[in-house]
């Protein structure tokens, strides 16, 4: 397991700690949480988190920047998939910072992640005296919430983004190994029980359906 992060800027942005990256031109092949992709960009290292065993934040950028020029995802268990769920994630984010005087929320839009439609926004964000302009989209799939975020400064937005663009075209949902499925099942069961009771509306009723039985 490679580094960790934390989030060191306020909402929106993460900052990288400083330990020991993983070089670019490496594919990252991460089944515990479904994914993989290529960091291919000359320059970049890109670093991973796990939780309870399994790949939790991979971010990726140029550590020339010092974290100002980051992409980032995050993942995070969710029973729910389709743009419809991005869409609910991104009406919570919006009453979130509704009342945040250092983030502007944009246009929302769709992003294509391996074929499938992320819902996304453009923000816009202070933070520690920088300008940050940020792509915030989130993708429903494999029983799990893949949070992906892009920024850096506004200024120079532009010239990173396309770098940012060439990673997520690798972006390839894939089969969950052994244990996440295992887990996946477990959720499922535990969200599931007591479901398949009919409850009885007073005594009397129970009482009759128990001695029919």
């Amino acid at each position: 397991r490679t580094s960790i992060m934390r989030r060191a800027l306020p909402l929106l942005l993460f900052s990288l700690l400083c330990a020991a990256p993983a070089l670019a031109q490496e594919p990252i092949s991460a089944p515990s949480a479904g994914f993989e992709l290529t960091v291919d960009i000359q320059g970049w290292e890109h670093r991973t988190q796990e939780t309870d065993g399994r790949l939790s934040v991979l971010a990726a950028g140029p550590p020339a920047m010092g974290g100002l020029v980051q992409l980032a995802i995050q993942v995070t268990d969710s029973g729910k998939s389709g743009p419809a769920a991005g869409d609910a994630a991104l009406d919570e984010l919006a009453a979130q910072v509704a009342q945040e005087p250092s983030i502007e929320l944009g246009d929302r839009f769709d992003f294509e992640l391996d074929g499938r439609t992320a819902r996304g926004v453009e923000v816009l964000q202070s933070a520690s005296g920088v300008r940050f302009r940020v792509k915030l989209m989130f993708l429903h799939a494999n029983g799990f919430q893949y949070r992906v975020q892009f920024h850096a400064p506004e200024d120079n937005f532009d010239e990173h983004w396309p770098h940012a663009e060439q990673v997520l075209a690798s972006f390839r949902l894939i089969q969950l190994d052994e244990a996440a499925q295992q887990r996946q099942q477990l959720q499922s069961l535990a969200a599931r029980c007591g479901s398949q009771i009919d409850w009885a509306a007073d005594w009397d009723a129970a009482a009759a359906a128990a001695g029919a039985a």
